[in-house]
């Protein structure tokens, strides 16, 4: 493992405290030992033209005695290594060995509402250096336990099942988001922190109490029941109530209706999606526009408060970038994306689909890119239990890693979870040289940009549970980054003339977009859109014929102006995503292949090229390893990789580094280029590696 950057200062430090005679007192792991550390002893020196003659060594004056408070001091974390690459964290690490795990932004910091005497925790952490972004739990805030934990001003301010009875979640009693005393609790809290000096605010449980709905527990509160007579009004006419059992809208109680239908016990213990029990989707709906509206209520008012102070904020969520439906429109209110990656989805495993090394991140890296903003993931919590031994799960923590910050994202790594059950060490010092690299070589990160000939683009909206072509745009770009086929995950509003093949598929789409793609297609391009269903409501989720389309939507290769329409009216999108089907990703790739030329690595490897927006002529190539045994990553040997040049990019000139977290430095290797094809051979391959041509 390389030596930290910060062993230089604290050597002195820690050499200073071995000649002062400070007991017990030793540098990190990984540091050489003096003496009484673990060290070698220093043998006696003598003079080497007469060794029986010992040399005289230079008086050394006494140092004062260090203090308790000092000696502390010394041993904790009072400023961290600086980093032009943002480091995203979640957990604070105190100990001076864990400097190396050093980061600039606490994405997931104190949690709101608390004391001013608690802010001394989010001011530690921007003393050291990070930026804070304050925690509102949709859930819990203050993980009270009981109801009689609850302050007064909450005292009812809790989800109630069928017989009035407390909810709980995770442990923790599950507060009613949409209950006004709750709202008002949490605006007072935010306006604390802000008063306080954060920089930023995190939302988590975002679905709210909607969860209630799916685990068939409630919530059957007065406000939900209420506003959800409210809802039903609006989205069905009194016929279509009459024939649903509901005679009277206007004294309509959800709860009280199941009850004497006889739906209670079917509400609880069935399945949610073909559970018999009437509108229970549409309460889970309800409540999930309902909590949208809360959530973006609560961010327009810290924002105007904030501008009173001349503070702009950061607002960001445990949310997937690309997940956002009609049920998370506060998206749209986010600054960026902090969410939690099922790299190891229990249903995946359910339907033997799972990817070895856990489900790539990297479409949502992409996505959020394309945006103009950034995403940082962290394993799902649950996701614990599948790590069999702390080797191979802080194995898979480096991986991820790897993975997500050669996608142009941030990882946020927390070694400990003792939580709900899940109980789980990681080995820290496994982590330290990847936070190494990626602190130590900011040009392997900055101001990089995909030479992509390629484009999964898919629709702004998106109506759940129709949710084609969010697996879609995650799917596809998987199985591409699989193939080595460089690609950006887009908007469709976004595709450019850059691109010669668009990869495309969902339901709702506006006449705007529509005509993006056929515009495309028109001016040379390949559209490969996918489904019977595509395109077959508008934006707000309406049907809609569409002539533009007519004889486009039937299987095959269609000519539209100077390029190719390519159309499949098999659901590929599923196949692709879910169950992993061989014979659609083949179709996909075959499709995608007659455009785009993929780049060359052995099976196993995948590599992600950049080329540098800041003049300099920089080109970077990161190269990861899935080749999982089991237990840990293959360690491959003279791994050669052809990667596709920008076009008018030349290497003459240019010389081509290797950085790794394997290995202290670089390591400078030959490489040739041929037909604007980059070609080298890495000595060795575990992880990561990046190659660096400037």
């Amino acid at each position: 493992m390389a030596i930290p950057r910060y062993l230089v200062a604290v050597g002195i430090m820690f050499a200073v405290m071995v000649l002062s005679g400070c007991a017990g007192v030793c540098p990190p792991a990984g540091m050489p030992q003096p003496p009484g550390c673990g060290g070698t002893q220093l043998p006696n020196l003598t003079s080497p033209e007469n060794p029986a003659v010992n040399i005289t060594m230079p008086v050394i004056p006494m140092i004062p005695q260090q203090n308790e408070t000092q000696l502390a001091e010394s041993r904790y974390i009072t400023k961290y290594l600086p980093s032009q690459v943002p480091i995203i964290g979640r957990v604070e690490f105190k100990n001076i060995e864990d400097l190396p795990l050093s980061i600039t932004v606490m994405a997931w910091g104190e949690g709101i509402p608390a004391k001013p005497s608690l802010h001394a925790w989010f001011k530690d952490q921007q003393r050291k250096g990070a930026q804070h972004y304050s925690g509102v739990s949709v859930w819990n805030s203050d993980a009270w336990k009981k109801v009689s934990d609850l302050p007064p001003e909450l005292n009812s301010s809790y989800a109630t099942g069928f017989d009035g009875e407390p909810l709980y979640m995770q442990e923790d009693v599950y507060l009613n988001f949409l209950d006004p005393a709750l709202q008002d609790y949490l605006k007072r809290g935010m306006k604390e922190h802000i008063d306080a000096g954060t920089d930023g605010f995190v939302f988590d449980e975002v679905s709210g109490t909607s969860d209630a709905v799916m685990i068939g527990s409630g919530p059957f509160d007065n406000y939900s029941l209420a506003g959800f007579r409210d809802y039903l009004k609006s989205e069905y006419t009194a016929s279509e109530l009459t024939q649903k059992g509901v005679s009277d809208i206007n004294t309509f109680n959800y709860r009280d209706f199941l009850v004497e239908k006889g739906y209670r016990s079917a509400y609880s213990t069935g399945d949610f999606w073909s559970n018999p029990a009437p509108f229970r989707q549409d309460y889970y709906t309800y409540l999930r526009d309902a909590t949208n509206s809360r959530i973006s209520d609560l961010i327009s008012y810290a924002r105007s408060y904030a501008q009173t102070k001349s503070k702009t904020l950061v607002f960001t969520a445990n949310a997937d970038p690309l997940m956002r439906t009609n049920l998370f429109k506060f998206y749209d209110n986010l600054t960026v994306y902090v969410f939690e990656h099922e790299w190891f989805a229990g249903w995946r495993k359910d339907q033997g689909s799972e990817f070895t090394s856990g489900t790539p991140d990297i479409p949502a890296m992409k996505y959020a890119r394309s945006l103009g903003t950034w995403a940082a993931a962290m394993p799902q919590i649950m996701e614990m239990n599948h790590f069999t031994d702390v080797y191979t799960g802080s194995r898979f923590f480096t991986h991820e890693m790897a993975e997500t910050y050669a996608a142009m994202g941030y990882y946020m790594y927390f070694p400990d979870v003792d939580y709900v059950g899940i109980k789980f060490d990681s080995n820290r010092s496994l982590v330290y040289p990847f936070y190494n690299l990626v602190r130590d070589n900011p040009t392997a990160f900055l101001n990089l940009t995909t030479p992509a000939e390629v484009a999964v683009a898919k629709p702004f909206n998106v109506f759940d549970p129709e949710l084609g072509a969010i697996d879609g745009a995650k799917g596809f770009s998987i199985a591409l980054y699989q193939a080595n086929v460089p690609h950006d995950v887009i908007l469709v509003d976004n595709i450019t003339s850059q691109y010669k093949v668009v990869v495309t598929t969902g339901v709702a789409y506006s006449d705007a977009e529509v005509e993006k793609l056929l515009s495309f297609a028109r001016n040379g391009g390949t559209v490969i859109a996918i489904n019977s269903n595509f395109a077959t409501r508008d934006e707000n989720n309406n049907p809609v014929s569409r002539a533009s389309l007519s004889g486009l939507k039937v299987n095959g290769v269609h000519t539209l102006g100077k390029g190719k329409f390519i159309f499949f009216e098999d659901d590929l999108q599923y196949r692709i995503w879910a169950p992993r089907d061989p014979a659609a990703i083949k179709l996909l790739l075959d499709a995608v292949e007659q455009s785009a030329t993929p780049n060359s690595a052995p099976a196993n490897v995948t590599v992600l090229p950049y080329a540098s927006t800041d003049g300099s002529g920089r080109f970077v190539a990161h190269v990861l390893n899935y080749d999982f045994n089991g237990k840990d990553f293959s360690n491959m040997t003279d791994v050669q990789v052809k990667v596709k040049l920008p076009e008018g990019y030349s290497a003459a000139g240019k010389s081509l580094r290797i950085v790794s977290p394997d290995f202290a430095g670089n390591q400078t290797i030959t490489f040739s280029e041929s037909g604007g094809i980059l070609t080298f051979t890495l000595p060795s391959l575990y992880v990561w590696d990046v190659a660096i041509l400037e």
